[in-house]
């Protein structure tokens, strides 16, 4: 799911497009440049009529022939022209590969901190629900004289504090939850928060 999910990210992210429409573009332009050193050949074809003595019979005269243009000086300018497009292009795929591992290295962070959360999330319930069971039958053994007030104070004390950091893990959650909304566009199981504090 993981791979899955960088990889989508990767491919769909319009800021990384805009970078990789710049590298190829980068990259032609180098080509181009780099091609100013070669020869260049052109087939030329000619058709025609024409009349050879003046007596007004036209024929039909064709020539075909090869132009062929061979760059000799090319100078220092076309020379800094060509290192400069190469040396762009380059700069523009090392900053395309940058932008793509600090964005993966970014969803495995976030994807790992909400696997730490819905792990801690449930352990945490587990805890509230302990913590309840104990504050109800310190009641009972409150009203059958059997605990002090103060100590019933406490367990419920203890139990809301339970129920708050239970809260708080599920806020923590639905944030890194929002923030693999950022940065892949997927939804993974978008909770709502909510309270489990006993009334």
């Amino acid at each position: 799911v993981l791979d899955e999910m960088i990889g989508e990210a990767i491919d769909d992210n319009p800021e990384l497009e805009a970078l990789r429409r710049t590298e190829a573009s980068l990259e032609a332009t180098a080509r181009r440049e780099a091609r100013g050193r070669l020869p260049v050949i052109d087939l030329v074809g000619v058709a025609s009529y024409a009349s050879q003595d003046f007596d007004g019979n036209f024929d039909l005269q064709t020539r075909v022939g090869v132009n062929v243009s061979v760059p000799l000086f090319t100078g220092n300018a076309l020379v800094a022209q060509r290192r400069r497009a190469s040396a762009q292009a380059a700069r523009a795929s090392g900053e395309l590969a940058a932008a793509q591992r600090e964005l993966q290295e970014a969803i495995e962070v976030t994807w790992r901190r909400t696997l730490l959360l819905r792990a801690q999330n449930v352990s945490l319930a587990d805890v509230v629900r302990f913590k309840d069971e104990e504050f109800e039958a310190a009641q009972i053994e409150y009203e059958q004289g059997l605990r002090t007030l103060p100590r019933l104070i406490e367990i419920r004390l203890e139990l809301e504090d339970a129920a708050l950091s239970e809260i708080r893990s599920r806020f923590d959650l639905q944030r890194e939850n929002l923030r693999l909304i950022a940065l892949t566009g997927r939804i993974e199981n978008v909770a709502a928060p909510h309270s489990s504090l006993p009334q």
